[in-house]
């Protein structure tokens, strides 16, 4: 699959010195203990390394069950923030290994970018995209667990995505092509389950989205513009009708 950074993040505070890891946020909906993968990160580099413990503070805006790696982002966010005060004691591959027992998305949440991610997640190949236009997220108040759509998936089979087209429209810049090859097999996980993405799909088309798909496991989509109007009128469109309606970039 084809993984890509995006200027939408939750921001992570870190205050060092402590005996133990804690873990709040702004967000209620969020666990504050081993269930939460930044909590986790912090437990992984502190047996790893013998550093001492840390409050974690989530700020969080990606939203949850949105298929966008917001926890996995947060988890590599605190190995990449623990590493750096204790003088880097692991080396890029050394945190990516902690990041994999994470989940399959840390450790390209700690590397970045634009790129094609095989096995489980951990085997990453840099795409040199030229492709950096505006998006418009949207989610419905309806989420789907990343466990759920995977056994579903299991359950009704699916016809894989031509990956390798998708990488090469990014290496050569092409949004048409992007958007005529792009797909994600979970869309037939979505459609039994939270059919509200299609309308959302559509809707972004018809505000002037040059292409549109849900984001990994959903229930997030997403919709590439080209054109600052349509976006900004998009905008407007969605945000009446969905809290959880974001403006980013491709970086």
């Amino acid at each position: 699959m084809i993984l890509q950074e995006i200027s939408l993040c939750d921001r992570i505070f870190l205050d060092f010195g402590k005996n133990s890891v804690t873990l709040q946020s702004n967000c209620q909906a969020i666990p504050t203990d081993s269930r939460n993968i930044a909590f986790r990160a912090a437990e992984l580099f502190i047996e790893e390394t013998g550093a001492q413990g840390v409050d974690i503070y989530i700020e969080k805006i990606i939203p949850s069950e949105a298929g966008l790696a917001g926890g996995s982002a947060d988890g590599a966010a605190v190995l990449k923030g623990m590493n750096a005060h204790y003088g880097n004691p692991l080396t890029d591959s050394n945190l990516a290994r902690l990041g994999l027992k994470l989940g399959a998305d840390v450790p390209f949440c700690l590397k970045g970018g634009t790129a094609m991610a095989e096995g489980v997640g951990e085997v990453l190949t840099t795409i040199d995209s030229k492709v950096k236009t505006d998006l418009l997220i949207v989610k419905p108040d309806c989420g789907m667990s990343t466990p759920y759509a995977y056994r579903r998936l299991d359950e009704t089979g699916f016809e894989p995505v031509d990956a390798d087209r998708v990488a090469d429209a990014l290496t050569r810049g092409s949004v048409d092509d992007l958007c005529r090859y792009m797909g994600n097999v979970f869309e037939t996980v979505a459609a039994e389950s939270v059919p509200e993405v299609f309308d959302i799909k559509e809707n972004l088309i018809r505000t002037g989205a040059r292409g549109a798909m849900m984001s990994g496991s959903g229930t997030a989509v997403f919709g590439i513009f080209t054109d600052a109007d349509a976006l900004d009128k998009a905008y407007t469109f969605f945000k009446k009708r969905y809290a959880h309606t974001y403006k980013a970039k491709m970086i």
